[in-house]
């Protein structure tokens, strides 16, 4: 996925979600993805890292669904949750609100 699609991929997602960020700074975090942590000189909104979140979930797709792979399963499902969730605050996982229902 070249870097504009993924860009409107990422923010069409999120903002569907009230990320009330632009497309530039949808951008901005993609390319703050792959940048070591001290290279971030401010703090990160949780706005930035559900962009963020939503990048690495979107590059753990892209390898996981490579050709050839299997097919998808309730834990990828559970994968991509949590990775989108991660280091936001939440009071409970996706996974278990499912397990309370089975």
């Amino acid at each position: 996925m070249d870097r504009l699609n993924r860009m409107r991929a990422v923010h069409g997602t999120t903002a569907l979600e009230g990320n009330p960020l632009s497309t530039a700074e949808v951008d901005h975090q993609l390319a703050a993805i792959d940048k070591p942590v001290e290279d971030i000189k401010t703090r990160v909104t949780k706005e930035q890292l559900q962009i963020r979140n939503a990048g690495i979930a979107q590059n753990w797709i892209r390898e996981r669904f490579a050709p050839g792979t299997a097919p998808l399963d309730l834990n990828d499902l559970f994968t991509v949750h949590e990775m989108s969730r991660l280091n936001l605050t939440l009071t409970t996982t996706f996974r278990a609100d499912f397990e309370l229902l089975l």
